[in-house]
């Protein structure tokens, strides 16, 4: 059985918002990667030479310590083992503007067990292990 993908066309509506000022922020384009892939896009150059990895999460409101599922987490950090090439975490806040945080093993974390609670989505699998990260550690890139 696999796990249901909450992900709406809303949801992927603003993260294509977000990967068009990531491009110029990023001086690439942002190619989108397979669903379920370890990063929703690859930085590419005029030669479809991928320059690097990039999560995109969108949220309504601001919060201090964003986070993302752990095996996404662990996974960007073996992406960026293997190739060598950096992998971006882009937080897009409404009411706040968008942050990078480039993952690569000098970030702070820490470890919890999160998602949404099981009377939410009625899902006692959406619970996972999770990497917080210290929002200090990011560097806005765009304001709203």
């Amino acid at each position: 059985m696999s796990r249901p993908i909450y992900e709406t066309e809303a949801d992927l509506q603003r993260e294509s918002e977000v990967a068009k000022i990531m491009e110029k922020i990023l001086h690439g384009k942002l190619t989108k990667l397979p669903k379920l892939y370890s990063a929703d896009y690859a930085l590419v150059d005029g030669f479809n030479n991928i320059k690097a990895w990039v999560e995109i999460r969108c949220r309504g409101k601001y919060y201090p310590d964003p986070f993302m599922s752990g095996a996404k987490y662990w996974k960007a950090r073996a992406m960026t083992s293997i190739t060598g090439l950096p992998f971006y975490m882009v937080y897009s806040f409404a009411d706040k503007g968008i942050f990078v945080l480039t993952i690569n093993g000098s970030e702070s974390t820490k470890y919890i067990i999160g998602g949404r609670p099981v009377t939410d989505r009625n899902d006692p699998n959406d619970q996972e292990p999770m990497v917080v990260f210290d929002i200090k550690d990011m560097k806005q890139v765009a304001e709203f």
